[in-house]
């Protein structure tokens, strides 16, 4: 479906797509909200290999369900430690 907006310029309608989503509805000259993405149910298991030059390599398993989620990386000289920004080393992209 196609409509003018207030300039009279051709724009796609956002029916077609709102339609398909149960419960959404326009909101013309809002912004879009960033929702937090859920966390899934179970976090993927995360395996630790040092290698020869004494490096950790960290991986896991990616899902559909980690889709838009950041993981952050801490270090820290003792064990129990609370992370900070002093402590985080990496973020995940």
């Amino acid at each position: 479906m196609q409509a003018l907006d207030k300039d009279g310029r051709l724009v796609q309608s956002m029916r077609t797509f709102v339609q398909a989503m149960p419960g959404a509805k326009i909101n013309y000259g809002v912004c879009r909200h960033l929702v937090p993405v859920p966390l899934p149910d179970k976090l993927p298991a995360l395996t630790a290999k040092v290698g020869a030059d004494s490096a950790v390599d960290l991986s896991w398993n990616c899902s559909a369900k980690l889709i838009g989620l950041t993981f952050e990386v801490h270090r820290a000289t003792k064990p129990d430690f609370t992370p900070c920004e002093a402590t985080r080393i990496a973020t995940t992209s």
